[in-house]
């Protein structure tokens, strides 16, 4: 499934940059109350998707607009390290196997 949206926030421009290097992966997750500007990782539902970045478009106001496509559902990464852009792997729901290293923002 294809999906676009617009983003902001520098942890998530942070962590699309960084998927844009890499092989365009990221992990993407929808937070509880979407009317708190800084999220922190509690804030944040445990599930989310890995999708690959297909197009990203800088706008003229700084957000970004980007569109992506789905590649499995996925358990949110857990990183010990306390960086503003966590590189973690996510391990795949279906079928359960290890998926490749992903970008994913965390607020803190």
């Amino acid at each position: 499934m294809m999906m676009p949206f617009v983003i902001g926030r520098p942890s998530s421009t942070r962590a699309l940059e960084h998927a844009l290097l890499k092989d365009k992966r990221i992990f993407l997750a929808a937070q509880h109350d979407a009317s708190v500007d800084d999220p922190r990782p509690d804030d944040i539902y445990t599930m989310g998707c890995v999708a690959n970045v297909v197009q990203s478009l800088k706008l003229p106001d700084g957000n970004i607009k980007v569109l992506v496509e789905g590649v499995d559902r996925a358990p949110a990464p857990s990183s010990g390290r306390k960086t503003r852009v966590s590189i973690a792997s996510s391990s795949r729901c279906w079928p359960k196997q290890r998926g490749r290293p992903v970008a994913t923002s965390r607020a803190r």
